[in-house]
């Protein structure tokens, strides 16, 4: 199954950060990302969790308008 690319507002969705902090981490070098023929960005989800991990400690799905589907599991150590 091929790796689920985003868009810059869709990245910004699963990081939960705005989308001018996603382009300025791509800028930066921060966050790996290629740009698209109509001069976009794509970006692997997986690299955007890499940066930006979960918050949340529950399971997630999240659409996006690609049609692809991330889902998130977050382990939590029992102690807590």
């Amino acid at each position: 199954m091929p790796a689920a690319t985003l868009s810059l507002r869709e990245a910004a969705d699963l990081a939960t950060v705005s989308k001018s902090t996603i382009l300025r981490a791509v800028r930066r070098g921060a966050l790996s990302a290629e740009r698209t023929k109509d001069h976009g960005y794509k970006i692997q989800a997986a690299e955007v969790l890499r940066v930006y991990p979960a918050k949340k400690n529950a399971s997630d799905l999240h659409s996006f308008s690609n049609g692809a589907v991330l889902e998130a599991e977050l382990s939590v150590p029992s102690s807590f």
